[in-house]
């Protein structure tokens, strides 16, 4: 049943100081709770660090009756509960650990009304007779910790969490929750629809976690001598290095112990006593360095990791911001750190290729991993492709970033390419998947640069030129406004590498005539090396400052912003900050009409940031 009751500011307020320590609400921690508490069911996005346990925490306390938590992290189940007892809440857990003598005397509080916060595994839910057994109970509040789960297509798929939809149909006053830190639209959508719960109100908090600077580096021969070098430099607090594999996580353990460091390692091959037994090792600081696979992390209330450092390129741009967000979750400053080879994608899809799964599961899995290794090598800001792809956009510039603080680096122009991904994406028949487009591209344009026309399509997607979809459990592209910035000169794509050495694509096939494929030749010629300078700090600032203004410019004339000027007028104007029209006449994108219609503005607005 569901409890609606009239609640006192100071009776919430009252319980986080005097149970929970806390002096006040972080976010929209309070919002959400006086929401469930009203009997509303809700989806909550924070970030890891971000609080979401506090949000049915809190409201099990308040509530008359008993909150149960699904959750997939059995490991953990007894730290969260030992951790609640310490703040004298009556808390338990059910799961394959327990012998029978335990299980009953839990099952017994739980009948006698002793217990305000139940842990439970999906699958303890699903197993017979215990659907049953819970609608004898006065239960309060139902919250499925991890709901990310739920989606067939997300990165962490767990079959179990498709059938949670039944809790709604037993239990339909029962107030829902679902938690996550990581999900992107389509997941949100599929999440409220596979609980039955579409009127859910969603409490979004960002994505950033402004505190950690994200550093992504190709791995060079001496690579693991600057692995050495990071963890020599963490003076304080904890380190968690990824591997790819439990005989990486073996090896990279024994060669750092070899270096005179105290590292544990810790993987799913390993026996329950044995993980247990090192993860508290590294909860209690006895060790506070630790390699492990991705079998370690998730659910895990480690404050002081200050250094995250993926050995190995992880399968999806969430599992890698989902582990890098292990670091720094008391708010202080901390880093991650990445080091990839192009190699190790073919790794991760030959993993894919023998798991289990069907074709459409493994597509959308290896497009997973084509996007992140676009993301490893795009030369955009590390936190806005990432904040990007969760919809949360931030600033152009993040300043703390491997891009951000990067000197001169060679760039390859692109924008022809890219043109000519957004011809084939036209020309594919619906439904239009990356493996069509690149299908065709291969088939009507000469070999080899299979490679080369990957990276252009996951560098667009990674922009935002074209987003992702579903359509009959196929992962879609669809175009997206910004494409029009390519098509008509207002955007351009710039590569990492030079296209000419993993060859360009110059030609069409024979079914053209020989004069059609001189013309296509010339066309696909790529541009000479650039040199691209990051902005400073102040050019960042002074260009962040001239895109505000053309926002207010564009939104007063009732146009799209880059109509005024594009981003890279708006960037060479931060870079030389012309004073006269003269100057400005002779930058990226300013006729004559833009510069009689707005010169004297920028020129401005120019001066007065400078002055």
């Amino acid at each position: 049943m569901t409890h609606t009751f009239p609640l006192s500011t100071p009776s919430v307020k009252g319980v986080l100081k005097n149970v929970f320590g806390h002096i006040s609400f972080r976010g929209h921690q309070e919002h959400i709770i006086r929401h469930v508490i009203s009997g509303g069911d809700a989806l909550i996005l924070k970030p890891t660090g971000g609080g979401k346990s506090l949000c049915y925490q809190l409201p099990a306390v308040i509530m008359p009756g008993t909150c149960v938590v699904i959750s997939p992290l059995i490991s953990l189940m007894k730290d969260q509960v030992d951790a609640l007892c310490r703040k004298g809440i009556r808390a338990a857990y059910l799961n394959s650990t327990l012998n029978r003598a335990d299980e009953r005397e839990v099952i017994q509080a739980v009948e006698s009304s002793k217990i305000k916060i139940l842990y439970i595994s999906p699958e303890r839910l699903l197993k017979a007779g215990f659907l049953d057994w819970l609608q004898t109970l006065n239960l309060s509040l139902m919250a499925i910790d991890e709901a990310h789960c739920i989606s067939q297509w997300g990165h962490d798929f767990r079959p179990e969490y498709l059938q949670l939809g039944v809790i709604k149909k037993l239990f339909p006053k029962l107030p829902v929750m679902a938690l996550t830190a990581t999900a992107s639209r389509q997941t949100c959508r599929e999440m409220l629809l596979s609980l039955n719960i579409p009127e859910a109100k969603i409490f979004v908090s960002g994505f950033d976690r402004p505190n950690i600077s994200f550093f992504i580096e190709r791995k060079e021969k001496n690579w693991k001598e600057k692995v050495l070098s990071l963890v020599k430099a963490q003076t304080n607090g904890s380190t968690i290095i990824y591997c790819l594999s439990r005989k990486k996580v073996e090896a990279m353990a024994e060669w750092l112990c070899e270096k005179g460091f105290h590292a544990l390692p810790y993987h799913a091959g390993m026996s329950s006593e044995d993980r247990n037994r090192i993860q508290q090792a590294f909860l209690g600081d006895t060790c506070q360095l630790l390699v492990a696979t991705n079998a370690f992390g998730m659910g895990i209330d480690k404050p002081d990791v200050r250094l995250v450092i993926h050995a190995d390129m992880p399968a999806s741009l969430e599992a890698y911001y989902q582990e890098s967000g292990r670091a720094g979750r008391d708010g202080e400053e901390s880093s991650a750190w990445l080091f990839f080879s192009p190699q190790e994608a073919a790794i991760q899809k030959a993993m894919i290729r023998k798991s289990s799964g069907g074709l459409k599961r493994k597509a959308i899995e290896y497009a997973r991993v084509d996007k992140m290794l676009a993301f490893c090598k795009s030369l955009q800001c590390k936190r806005w492709l990432i904040l990007n792809h969760f919809q949360d956009v931030k600033s152009l510039f993040c300043g703390k970033c491997s891009m951000c603080e990067a000197g001169d680096i060679p760039i390859y122009p692109a924008t022809d390419l890219a043109i000519e991904t957004i011809k084939a994406f036209q020309q594919v028949s619906t439904p239009r998947t990356p493996a069509k487009i690149l299908g065709w591209l291969v088939e009507n344009l000469e070999r080899p640069a299979e490679a080369v026309w990957r990276e252009v399509l996951y560098q667009l997607v990674l922009l935002g030129m074209f987003t992702e979809g579903f359509e009959d459990g196929n992962l879609v592209l669809e175009a997206s406004k910004g494409i029009l910035d390519l098509l008509e000169g207002k955007s351009e794509i710039y590569l990492s590498e030079n296209p000419l050495k993993r060859g360009v694509v110059a030609t069409r096939t024979k079914k053209k005539s020989s004069r059609r494929r001189k013309k296509a030749t010339k066309k696909k010629k790529v541009k000479k090396e650039e040199t691209f300078r990051r902005l400073s700090s102040d050019e960042t600032d002074l260009f962040s400052f001239l895109a505000k203004e053309r926002s207010a410019i564009a939104k007063k004339k009732r146009i799209q912003a880059y109509r005024v000027f594009p981003d890279r007028t708006l960037r060479e104007m931060a870079e030389t900050k012309p004073s006269s029209l003269e100057e400005m006449e002779d930058l990226y994108g300013v006729g004559p009409a833009k510069l009689n219609r707005y010169g004297q503005t920028f020129l401005k607005l120019i001066q007065d940031f400078e002055s």
